[in-house]
C-alpha cells in the first residue's frame, strides 16, 4: 500500500468529513443533537472520531477496493455511510427517546457526509498513487 496516498487520502477525508458534519449538525440541523453541557474535550473527541473514520475509509478504498475516482468514491462512500448510519442510529436510539424525523435526517446526513468524504478520498488516492 502506498503510504503517501493513504495518509493524503485519510487527512483529506478527515477535513471533508469534519467540515460536512459541522455544517450539517452544527449549523443546519441543530435540533437533532441539542447542545447540552459541553466539556473541554467534546470537539477533540469529535475530531478524533472523524479522523479514524476517514482513515478506515481510506484503508478500504486503497487496499481492498482500489477506488481512484471521485464518482466511484462518492457511490461507495454513500453505500458504506448508509449502512453504517442505519446501524449506529439504531444503537443511539436504544438509549434515548426515539424521534422518527431525527432518525431519518441523521441517516441522510451521515450518508451524505460519508459520500462526499468518500469522493474526496477516491479523488486524492487517484491523484497520489500514480
Amino acid at each position: 500500500m502506498n503510504v503517501k496516498s493513504f495518509v493524503s487520502s485519510g487527512i483529506t477525508g478527515f477535513v471533508v468529513y469534519f467540515l460536512t458534519g459541522w455544517l450539517c449538525y452544527g449549523i443546519l440541523f441543530t435540533e437533532i443533537f441539542p447542545k447540552e453541557e459541553e466539556n473541554a474535550n467534546t470537539l477533540t473527541f469529535i475530531a478524533l472520531g472523524c479522523l479514524f473514520y476517514a482513515f478506515l475509509h481510506a484503508l478500504i478504498f486503497i487496499k481492498w477496493a482500489g477506488i481512484r475516482t471521485f464518482s466511484t468514491g462518492l457511490k461507495t462512500g454513500f453505500v458504506i455511510g448508509l449502512l453504517y448510519a442505519i446501524g449506529m442510529n439504531f444503537f443511539m436510539y436504544s438509549a434515548q427517546e426515539f424521534h422518527a424525523n431525527h432518525f431519518i435526517i441523521g441517516i441522510l446526513i451521515d450518508s451524505f457526509s460519508t459520500a462526499i468524504m468518500g469522493g474526496f478520498i477516491g479523488f486524492v488516492h487517484g491523484k497520489t498513487s500514480a
